[in-house]
């Protein structure tokens, strides 16, 4: 047994020890979350009775975040499965403490506005892979096109597929009541998964906006994951926690090199390693017979990172020399001109920071809240406490997290059991403020954070106050910055003081590269086409933008749903698929529409979409379409009572509505039937109620129903 498995082993028991305290606690539940294992009963993919459901204490929780009913409507492919946490609250606090900056230059997460991408392309909700042809190369981005997270695509050549990261996406930006992360869904791929031509799903890194989404999906696809021991662990350890998910993980061992390191069909893969903003960071090399794709993940140019090498760039020249098709590569800020900082920098602007506080005023603890698995932050952090002598402790169960699978994976050796990283509950109280240096979690403002807390005066032993420093060594996740306002304005009014990156210290690095780093990036690896992922709209622009000033051939802007040939005659769009999202609330799932997750409506505390057949006299040639999503568990009840009374009062509608010559005219009878509905929904369900009404004319949906439609 080594020291490192000792440590974890330690750390494990001494988790047990307080969850068993905790569970002990009136009203306290967060010690039987941690030790309960999961029993689990899978069904086949896409079977109207869900995909999965699960027990917990005692009680099987079949029903999914809303309700859907449909008076007249087929069971979907949408998965329903069912999985729990201790908490809401700590969903939120796990996918956030451990998440990178990728929303450094982002608005709101999506884009509303789609770009011209020219002629139109067949949409549907279901995608004909037998009709790609199989000496082509095809790519689908499932999630994380016009938008920041869920980073999810799939590469299909010679009918074998395998699908690229499984991400989520914070909900909090959305203001659903209830919900807090998004990720794809890949019913979708469900043939694929039927008849097993979906090989593998591959992990580029293990941040959250690429493998949160694991535990969702996954039961829907069950393959095999490939991924290196840093990612595996921490992504392993949080799925068997949450879900007791057994996975057939492939641990890879990548070469330093380009050359393949594995063969997953038609697909021979290189796992290149990378800079970014944790440990074990790749870009893929897919090489197949109709051409070679670079798949560059999250990235950065650092030479001086901190942990890892920097990129090899004559790794890349020669990649380039041999040849590549096409680049699809983040472009997160392509906005952004320049070179990014080195996290080198942050690390010399923390011991900097850190010997000015110990000389000045505030001479109390220094508190630095960071994104928990940015492993090289936490090691700048020790490396400036140790600078001026003092302790070094952490707060907050995904620092918890980190730190434990960080040491089993082998970073973090500097500090060993003579000098070790300790647990700010036994030094908190044991030694002077002073000569402290606290890192805990709460850099996103969310509820459950141990600086949260601290900020709200809830926790039950950690208050920074007078005389502390604060440092944010991290940036703002869009749809936190209220939460964070609010969380340094309280901490403030305590009397600490708050640093952040806009001062005279760098406490900071993006993990993703600016303007003149994409720029490099295309003059070595030379690709004759290129794809933007990994942004909203205006970065995949921008990055495009910068392929075609490079001699990149030709580029497009993918959204989610996107189907492409990739070949060496140019990219060509296929087809859309309308991609659906499922809603987690920490419990339950439910499948959301783009639409929805975009309308104001989802402000609401439930939406009713209803879809009418009228003739030309606006006479009900069917019985409504009706599908109620409830975003409260506790309005399921109320919803069913909706759902029974709604077709009534439609009818009702109606023929109010033929005795008004005004709403004869179509766009005023929807606004009529919405304004209505609206009201009548809110007071059924007892909280605000949203009503989105879609009118079809008969003869049309019975002409596009029998396959007469274009």
């Amino acid at each position: 047994i080594t020291g490192a498995e000792v440590s974890m082993a330690g750390w494990c028991a001494g988790m047990l020890r307080r969850c068993s305290v905790q569970a002990s606690r009136p009203g306290l539940h967060g010690g039987h979350a941690c030790i309960r294992r999961a029993v689990c009963e899978t069904h086949s993919l896409g079977a109207s009775a869900g995909a999965l459901s699960r027990t917990r204490g005692g009680r099987t929780r079949g029903d999914l975040l809303g309700v859907t009913r449909h008076t007249q409507m087929q069971h979907a492919m949408t998965p329903r499965h069912v999985r729990s946490k201790s908490s809401k609250a700590s969903v939120a606090q796990l996918n956030t403490d451990d998440d990178d900056d990728d929303a450094d230059d982002a608005d709101d997460g999506f884009d509303q506005d789609d770009v011209d991408e020219g002629p139109v392309v067949p949409t549907a909700s279901v995608i004909d892979f037998d009709s790609w042809d199989p000496n082509v190369l095809h790519v689908l981005p499932i999630g994380g096109c016009g938008e920041i997270g869920m980073n999810m695509t799939l590469y299909g050549f010679n009918n074998e597929f395998i699908m690229v990261d499984a991400g989520m996406m914070i909900a909090d930006r959305f203001e659903i009541p209830g919900v807090n992360i998004i990720v794809p869904d890949v019913s979708c791929v469900a043939p694929l998964v039927k008849d097993g031509r979906l090989k593998a799903l591959i992990i580029t890194h293990a941040h959250e906006d690429h493998t949160g989404g694991i535990e969702h999906v996954w039961p829907q696809m069950r393959i095999p994951i490939y991924a290196t021991k840093f990612a595996a662990n921490l992504v392993r350890f949080k799925i068997y926690e949450n879900t007791g998910y057994d996975i057939d993980w492939k641990i890879i061992k990548p070469s330093p090199t380009v050359d393949t390191d594995f063969k997953i069909g038609p697909f021979d893969v290189s796992m290149f390693p990378v800079t970014h903003s944790m440990p074990e960071c790749y870009a893929l090399v897919l090489r197949t017979p109709g051409g070679t794709i670079y798949h560059t993940g999250d990235w950065k140019f650092d030479a001086d990172p901190q942990i890892g090498a920097p990129i090899n760039l004559g790794e890349l020249k020669r990649l380039g020399d041999e040849g590549v098709l096409a680049l699809i590569g983040d472009s997160t800020n392509a906005i952004r001109p320049g070179w990014s900082t080195s996290e080198g920098e942050v690390r010399q602007g923390l011991i900097d920071l850190f010997k000015e506080v110990d000389q000045g005023d505030h001479r109390g603890a220094i508190i630095v809240t960071c994104f928990a698995t940015n492993i090289a932050r936490l090691e700048s952090i020790a490396i400036a406490a140790r600078s001026i002598g003092r302790k070094v402790a952490i707060a907050g169960r995904s620092l918890f997290t980190a730190r434990a699978v960080a040491t089993v994976t082998g970073y973090l050796d500097n500090f060993d059991e003579h000098d070790p990283i300790l647990d700010a509950n036994d030094t908190w109280s044991a030694y002077p403020r002073h000569t402290q240096v606290i890192i805990c979690t709460g850099c996103q403002g969310e509820p459950q954070s141990v600086l949260q807390q601290a900020a709200a005066g809830k926790h039950l032993w950690f208050q920074p106050g007078r005389g502390d420093t604060i440092v944010f060594s991290s940036s703002s996740i869009p749809g936190n910055e209220h939460a964070i306002r609010g969380m340094k304005a309280s901490l403030k009014k305590a009397g600490a003081r708050i640093i952040d990156n806009t001062g005279d210290y760098v406490t900071h690095a993006t993990g993703h590269p600016n303007q003149d780093e994409l720029r490099e990036m295309f003059n070595l690896v030379r690709p004759r086409l290129a794809l933007p992922v990994h942004g909203e709209v205006r970065h995949q622009e921008a990055h495009a933008k910068i392929a075609l000033e490079c001699g990149v051939k030709e580029t497009a802007n993918p959204r989610d749903g996107d189907v492409y040939s990739i070949q060496p005659s140019g990219l060509q769009r296929l087809s859309s698929i309308d991609v659906n999202y499922l809603a987690s609330d920490g419990t339950d799932l439910t499948s959301i529409s783009r639409e929805e997750l975009l309308a104001p409506s989802v402000r609401a505390a439930a939406i009713a979409l209803i879809t009418l057949r009228l003739d030309s006299a606006n006479n009900a040639m069917a019985s409504p379409h009706i599908t109620i999503r409830a975003f409260k568990r506790d309005l399921k009840e109320r919803a069913d009572l909706l759902m029974e009374e709604l077709p009534a009062e439609i009818l009702r509608l109606l023929d109010t509505a033929r005795g008004e010559e005004p709403l004869q005219d179509r766009p005023a009878l929807r606004t009529f039937l919405t304004t209505e509905l609206n009201a009548f929904a809110t007071a059924a369900m007892g909280e605000k109620t949203a009503a989105m009404v879609h009118i079809k004319d008969h003869a049309v949906a019975e002409r596009d129903r029998v396959g007469g439609g274009s």
